[in-house]
């Protein structure tokens, strides 16, 4: 009995020590928490140059970048597998993106968790979130992309943002508030963080816990892929080339029609063409667009004179009909008085042909001269110049409402709506504007729709995705009757702004648009439903231009900011998994 009681009084003294073994290994083996900071820079890969710290733990990148010129990255050298990172961000002024780089692979694979931020949805009052992939082709490929209620998306606000990584599952909360949960199936077991970014942000208090992970092979010099040109390097007609527009020729050259700001802010007032006879490899220096106006009456040509080609939305459209006809519309709205005492006129359609393959024009014509629709102080030019399959050429246009007082900033005080005009007689004459919000309540119709595109769906249908100052989304509408009427308006799936629509000759569908960046979506069923975005480069401006120059290889043409004001271009291919860069 005495031998079971020293042993009782044996246990009883060990187990506080085995206790405390077991809850030492349980501290020891707990993941820590760590502030990342740059220090100095050896535990960091920076791509394309070194970050640095700021004042409360704030992270700084090398400079303020503009999306043109690419976004800056730095890996933290230690691997991750399942984590937790918190951080806090603000953006200073509305262009830019911000977010944290999770399991990388490499500095060409990795995931985003990041935040991207544009005028037109800051004004709209609408925050966006996104969980992306971004690969070897230099694309980022949304996973998901949605809005998060509840969060403001003004500059100068700072948000608190968690993300949590647990296997395959990501989680992410803004300000408390969820983004719905994403599952990446393929993404891989551990890699390393990172901060992302480029525009005018802050981030600070990047902390993160987690389980050490296997360190992937990383290479010790990296270049980041590039996907595009500027196909018009040449500026001698103008510093900023502006709207272009895209045909094949009667012969099979490439015809870009376009205006150019000679500087600045200014208003374009130069029309110009260039030529392209390798497929848009490459491209003729930019040539004054002539047009000549012989049969014109006096007033017309004042018209033309000074009014075609002033402002953003009057650049000609040129496009080749079934029957090998090449034909260029401008648009001109005449105005007297300036600022908000500004008053517009008629809308006047000019139209003239080639019959040299684009390198001189018959003497310019007016086609029709219409007042303005009723409520509408300014009729535009928007959009593709298309030719649908009944022969119908089809364009579209916008009206914008209102004094000119209201500020686009102030939720719902600007109006604007869209129309379509069309052709029957081979752009002979045109129609009277048609409204493409067919509601049969509203008198006015929707005030929400600017800038709107189209294209012919395979079915015969057309289809409109119309560019919103306030909603969240494009507008969509339908046309049965090659566009002499439209359906009411309704919500659309596509996020995006400035946009421009193509359809493949096998039937693929793509619109690119401004915002994230520049972004591309796809429709493979007529466009009933669309493909996660795709941000194909960070050039913000789009208002580009589509052409398929190869079965389903599409050349983009599109805008910069005033700073690069050259055009872009790439080759995109459209594969039956999705799009890459045909280099």
């Amino acid at each position: 009995m005495a031998e079971v009681l020293t042993w009782r009084r044996k246990r009883t003294a060990f187990l506080p020590l085995v206790c405390f073994f077991l809850f030492s290994a349980s501290v020891s083996g707990k993941p820590k928490t760590e502030l990342l900071q740059i220090g100095t820079g050896n535990n960091w890969d920076f791509y394309p140059s070194r970050w640095s710290d700021g004042s409360d733990h704030s992270l700084l990148p090398p400079a303020e970048k503009q999306g043109e010129e690419g976004a800056y990255q730095a890996f933290y050298k230690p691997s991750f597998r399942d984590f937790d990172v918190s951080f806090s961000y603000r953006v200073r002024r509305w262009v830019t993106d911000t977010g944290i780089i999770i399991r990388a692979a490499s500095p060409d694979h990795y995931y985003l968790v990041h935040f991207p931020s544009n005028g037109q949805q800051g004004r709209a009052k609408h925050f966006w979130g996104a969980v992306s992939q971004v690969d070897q082709h230099g694309y980022i490929r949304y996973k998901k992309f949605a809005m998060i209620p509840h969060v403001s998306p003004e500059p100068d606000i700072w948000h608190d943002v968690r993300i949590v990584v647990s296997g395959t599952e990501v989680r992410v909360w803004v300000d408390g508030h969820a983004f719905p949960r994403v599952d990446i199936d393929d993404m891989p077991p551990s890699g390393r963080l990172g901060i992302y970014g480029w525009g005018a942000f802050d981030l600070k208090e990047v902390r993160v816990t987690g389980k050490s992970g296997e360190s992937p092979d990383w290479p010790e010099q990296w270049t980041p892929s590039r996907n595009w040109f500027n196909p018009l390097p040449d500026q001698s007609l103008g510093k900023w080339q502006w709207r272009p527009h895209l045909t094949k020729t009667p012969k099979g050259d490439l015809l870009l029609a376009f205006a150019v700001h000679p500087n600045g802010y200014d208003p374009p007032h130069l029309l110009a063409t260039a030529r392209s006879e390798d497929k848009g490899k490459s491209w003729s220096k930019p040539r004054k667009l002539i047009l000549p106006l012989d049969g014109l009456e006096v007033e017309q040509k004042q018209v033309v004179e000074q009014f075609a080609g002033v402002g953003h939305h009057y650049v000609p459209a040129v496009t080749t009909t079934r029957d090998g006809r090449l034909i260029l519309q401008v648009f001109a709205n005449p105005w007297t008085g300036e600022g908000e005492s500004r008053v517009w006129g008629e809308a006047h359609v000019f139209m003239t042909e080639s019959l040299d393959d684009g390198r001189s024009w018959e003497p310019l014509r007016l086609a029709p001269q219409w007042p303005q629709p009723d409520g509408v102080n300014l009729l535009n030019a928007w959009g593709n110049f298309l030719e649908l399959s009944d022969g119908t050429l089809l364009r579209q246009v916008a009206g914008g409402e209102g004094s000119g007082k209201e500020h686009i900033h102030d939720w719902g005080s600007v109006h604007a709506r869209a129309f379509s005009i069309r052709s029957t007689d081979g752009g002979s004459t045109w129609s009277p504007p048609v409204n493409l919000d067919g509601g049969r309540l509203a008198k006015l119709g929707n005030l929400d729709l600017t800038e709107a595109q189209c294209c012919e769906t395979a079915s015969g249908r057309v289809l409109s995705l119309i560019r919103p100052i306030y909603s969240p989304t494009m507008w969509e509408t339908w046309s049965d009757d090659s566009g002499a009427s439209w359906t009411p308006t309704t919500i659309s799936s596509v996020v995006g702004y400035a946009a421009d629509m193509l359809k493949t000759e096998s039937g693929a569908i793509l619109i690119g648009h401004r915002y994230p960046g520049l972004t591309v979506n796809v429709s493979r069923d007529d466009g009933l439903n669309w493909s996660e975005q795709v941000t194909i480069d960070l050039a913000n401006w789009a208002n580009g231009t589509m052409i398929e120059v190869e079965p389903n290889v599409v050349l983009y043409i599109y805008m910069t900011d005033r700073n690069e004001g050259r055009f872009r271009a790439q080759f995109i291919e459209v594969t039956p998994t999705g799009l890459r860069p045909r280099k």
